[in-house]
C-alpha cells in the first residue's frame, strides 16, 4: 500500500470516528448511551465500508469498550472464549475434512448415479446434498464448494438450467444453514443470546429447513422455467478413492453428528453441560492426531477471521446491553411500532431486517 493510500485511509477512519462521536453527543444526553452508540456507530461504519478487515474491527470492540470504561479487561475479552466459538471451530474442521478427501464431490456424483441421470431428480438431489453439507459447514463455504460442481453438471447450451442450478445452490446452502447451530455464522449470535444447545436448535431449525426447501425449488422453477430435456454431465472425480483416511473421515463425521444431535440427552445422562461444544474441540484435536488431516492444512481451512468476528459481535452485544443502548433501541422501536398503520408497520420491520442483513 502506498503512503498516499495509507494516509487517505487513516484520514477517512479519523473522520468517521469524529462523526460518530459528534452524532452520539448531539442526539443523546446520557453518558452511557453516548458511549454505547459511539461504539456501535464506529464498528458499524468500519464493518459496512470494510476499510479495514472485518476481523480487525472485531478486535477493536473490546479495546474501545475497555478504554471508554464500559467493560473491564476480563469482561471485554470473555466473548472471544465463548463456547459457541469452539462449536463453529468444529464445524470448520468437518468442512476441511470433507474437502480434503473429496467426499463432497463423491456425494454429488453419487446423487447423479442414484438418480440414473433423470434431470429433475438429479437437480433436487444436488440441492439436497448442498443443504445437507451446509448444515455442518458454513453456508458460504458450501456455496463456494458446490458452485463449480453445479457449473460442471450443465453445459452452456442450457443457460436457464445452469442459472437455476447456480441460484438454487446458493439458496439451498442458505436454507441448510438454518438446520443446525453451525450451519451459518449468524446462528452463533442467536445461540449465545438464547443459551440453547444443539438439539434445541435442531428441533426447530431442521423442520423449518424441510418446509423451505421444496418451496424455494418450486419458486425457482416457476420463475426461471429451465429447459426440461437436457443431459447432465458427470462430475469429474477421478482422484477420489475410499482410502483409510477417507473412511476415517466419514466415521468421525457420523460420530460428531450423532453426538451433536443427541447432546441434550447425553448432557442429562452424564450430568454435563455444553457437551456439543466439547465434542467440537475433541474432533478438532483428534483429526490431526489420527492423520486424517495435517495441522497445517487444518490451520489454513479454519476461518479464524470468522471466529474473531464472532467474538467481536458478542462483545458488541455485551457493550450495548451494559450501556442501556439495547433497551433504548427496543423502547424506541416499540414506541414507533404502536403508532403507525399495519402496512407501515410491516414495511418498517422488513426495512429494518434488510438494513441489518
Amino acid at each position: 500500500m502506498s503512503e498516499f493510500a495509507l494516509s487517505k485511509k487513516i484520514i477517512v477512519i479519523a473522520l468517521g470516528v469524529l462523526f460518530s462521536a459528534f452524532l452520539s453527543y448531539i442526539f443523546f444526553s446520557d453518558a452511557q448511551l453516548q458511549k454505547g452508540f459511539f461504539i456501535l456507530f464506529v464498528c458499524a461504519g468500519l464493518w459496512m465500508t470494510e476499510i479495514i478487515p472485518l476481523a480487525v474491527t472485531a478486535l477493536l470492540v473490546p479495546v474501545i469498550s475497555y478504554f471508554l470504561k464500559v467493560l473491564d479487561a476480563g469482561a471485554a475479552m470473555a466473548p472471544f472464549s465463548s463456547t459457541i466459538i469452539y462449536l463453529f471451530m468444529g464445524g470448520f474442521t468437518l468442512a476441511a475434512l470433507l474437502q480434503k478427501h473429496g467426499i463432497d464431490r463423491w456425494l454429488a456424483n453419487a446423487v447423479i448415479g442414484i438418480t440414473k441421470g433423470r434431470v429433475w431428480l438429479s437437480v433436487i438431489g444436488f440441492f439436497a446434498v448442498t443443504s445437507f453439507l451446509s448444515m455442518w459447514m458454513s453456508n458460504t463455504a458450501t456455496t463456494a464448494m458446490m458452485i463449480p460442481i453445479a457449473v460442471a453438471l450443465v453445459g452452456s447450451e442450457y443457460p436457464k438450467m445452469r442459472t437455476m442450478l447456480i441460484l438454487g445452490t446458493a439458496y439451498a446452502a442458505n436454507i441448510g444453514g438454518n438446520g443446525t447451530m453451525v450451519g451459518s455464522p449468524p446462528n452463533g449470535i442467536a445461540v449465545s443470546a438464547l443459551d440453547i444447545d444443539f438439539f434445541e436448535w435442531f428441533a426447530v431449525g431442521f423442520p423449518t429447513m424441510l418446509i423451505l426447501f421444496p418451496f424455494v425449488i418450486f419458486s425457482l422453477w416457476i420463475i426461471i422455467r429451465p429447459e426440461s430435456k437436457i443431459a447432465l454431465n458427470k462430475v469429474e472425480n477421478v482422484d477420489f478413492e475410499w482410502t483409510p483416511r477417507a473412511k476415517g473421515t466419514v466415521v468421525l463425521f457420523v460420530f460428531t453428528v450423532i453426538c451433536w444431535i443427541f447432546s441434550r440427552y447425553i448432557n442429562e445422562l452424564l450430568g454435563l453441560k455444553h457437551f456439543d461444544r466439547m465434542i467440537a474441540i475433541l474432533i478438532t484435536a483428534i483429526a490431526p492426531m489420527l492423520g486424517l488431516i495435517s495441522w497445517k492444512d487444518l490451520e489454513k481451512k479454519i476461518g479464524w477471521g470468522i471466529l474473531l468476528l464472532f467474538g467481536g459481535g458478542l462483545c458488541l452485544s455485551k457493550v450495548l446491553t451494559e450501556t442501556g443502548t439495547t433497551k433504548f433501541l427496543a423502547e424506541s422501536l416499540f414506541f414507533i411500532y404502536f403508532r403507525i398503520t399495519d402496512m407501515d408497520r410491516y414495511y418498517c420491520l422488513y426495512s429494518c431486517n434488510d438494513l441489518l442483513d
